[in-house]
């Protein structure tokens, strides 16, 4: 439809944004980024082009990330790092392993690298990419 077609091209002409599909039926779109897309960005195209954004705080995106973390050795200290990722902005969650050495995050695409890295560091441990 031509509602869709309008959708499908907003979507796709913001950055980080590989495809996008727009169901009028469905009232819904399903769109392919990169981790960097802005969520902002998108809103404002659908909004642009003559659209609501319906229910957007129960469908923002989110990303998993896995990030290598050292010098956790127990409970505590998985404790520590879930709580300092779980302080940055845009992270919805996060779970952190010391027999793995890994922590486990679900967060918005846009969250920023370099703070859940601060996190970690700030905590007294070490990340490695």
């Amino acid at each position: 439809s031509h509602c869709e077609a309008s959708v499908k091209k907003a979507l796709e002409a913001v950055p980080g944004v590989k495809s996008a599909e727009a169901s009028a039926a469905a009232g819904e779109a399903h769109i392919v980024m990169t981790p960097e897309t802005s969520e902002i960005e998108l809103n404002d195209a659908i909004e642009a082009a003559g659209y609501t954004v319906k229910g957007e705080e129960e469908t923002m995106q989110t990303i998993e990330k896995t990030m290598k973390v050292e010098g956790m050795m127990c409970s505590h200290c998985e404790a520590s790092v879930k709580k300092a990722l779980e302080a940055v902005p845009g992270v919805k969650s996060a779970e952190a392993s010391a027999a793995a050495g890994e922590a486990y995050l679900i967060m918005a695409p846009e969250t920023a690298e370099a703070e859940l890295i601060k996190a970690v560091e700030a905590a007294g441990y070490t990340v490695n990419e």
